[in-house]
């Protein structure tokens, strides 16, 4: 009957719209009286809704009428002659409320509170830690392969999010290069011994890294890389001059790079022997010498050895063979010379011939010896 008799007089009501928000809400049928409202329409962000309020409770208040709603109500007005000359809705859409759930990750400690409430949400700081890990943003996907977030974005879609902590490895730089093996010295053009590691790079994490490089300058200077070559340890070709060699590594940024002290691997040159005599020929019985000279090397103090016919040696440098030559010390004497760096010469030699006495008959008889 009622609902009947506010249809009849629904002609009558000057209906007033509320904009809320965003929210254009409009009446589209009231009931009267206990009679039930069946619906409300709404456009929110530009989505038709519609919306399906109570049964009103009805409160008379002399010639203005209160009907409650579900979040509002509607006032009618009546004039003198009782009759409903206004009505008014009131009536406020509550927004719903999402929640973000965060999740670790494989996070070890620390925690990060759920974000709820009506959209847009906001993305939250991490609260979580990882050890030797660097948090490195939101993601919708565990493994880093869905959609982003930074904390302080705006979420603002109608729905549940969980969002997973994402982990970079926190990576410490070496800043010992550790130190190496291996210095040594030869003579001459030499093939060297493997350069060991002593002990290690420090620094975490990160890929470490080593580059060597070699020098025949110094031990602080001229230093070029050695291409191909990123090990602990390193084995030097032939050198035929004093070069150094030192380890970097890095783990991080080859740009960090650090260098262990050089060692020296060291070429030392040889002597140069000349042998000479000034008795290259003479008769049996004759005495016979030998002159020794040396030049050169790496170091002095140096030492003779000569040898020759019949076994002959001897450590002198300027030694007398014999004061009685005979005829089986013919032949050639080599010498040759050692430095203070134990470093040898080639050989150098000369030769002595030693004639028999003869003589030929008939006029004009002359010696030979």
């Amino acid at each position: 009957m009622y609902y009947n008799f506010f249809n009849y007089f629904k002609s009558f009501f000057i209906v007033i719209l509320l904009f809320i928000g965003n929210f254009n809400v409009s009446a589209n049928e009231f009931g009267f009286f206990g009679a039930p409202l069946p619906s409300i329409s709404a456009n929110i962000n530009g989505t038709p809704k519609k919306y399906f309020a109570d049964v009103f409770d009805s409160q008379i208040l002399g010639s203005l009428s209160v009907f409650n709603i579900t979040h509002g109500h509607v006032q009618t007005y009546k004039n003198g002659a009782g009759n409903i000359y206004l009505a008014k809705l009131y009536y406020t859409i509550c927004p719903s409320n999402y929640t973000i759930t965060y999740n670790g990750n494989t996070s070890d400690g620390g925690s990060t509170a759920s974000t709820s409430g009506p959209l847009p949400l906001t993305i939250a700081n991490n609260g979580f830690t990882k050890t030797d890990y660097t948090f490195n943003g939101w993601n919708t996907a565990s493994d880093g392969t869905g959609i982003s977030y930074a904390a302080g974005d705006n979420y603002n879609t109608s729905s549940d999010l969980t969002l997973y902590a994402q982990w970079v490895l926190t990576c410490s730089e070496v800043s010992d290069a550790g130190t190496i093996s291996g210095a040594e010295s030869s003579c001459g053009s030499f093939d060297p011994t493997i350069i060991t590691s002593s002990s290690s790079p420090n620094g975490s994490n990160g890929t470490l890294t080593y580059v060597w490089q070699s020098s025949t300058t110094s031990s602080g200077a001229g230093f070029v890389k050695i291409e191909g070559v990123n090990t602990s340890t390193y084995d030097p070709s032939t050198i035929s001059q004093t070069t150094w060699f030192r380890r970097g590594a890095y783990r991080c940024n080859s740009s960090s790079v650090v260098h262990t002290s050089a060692i020296q691997k060291t070429v030392n040159s040889n002597p140069t022997a000349s042998a000479s005599t000034s008795t290259s020929t003479v008769c049996q019985g004759a005495t016979i010498s030998l002159t020794g000279g040396a030049s050169g090397g790496s170091g002095g103090g140096y030492t003779y050895s000569w040898t020759g016919p019949s076994s002959y040696s001897s450590s002198d440098q300027n030694p007398t063979i014999s004061s009685s030559a005979t005829t089986s010390m013919s032949g050639s004497y080599d010498l040759v010379v050692t430095d203070g760096n134990s470093c040898s010469s080639s050989s150098s030699s000369t030769s002595i011939t030693v004639n028999n006495p003869t003589a030929s008959a008939g006029s004009g008889l002359s010696a030979i010896c």
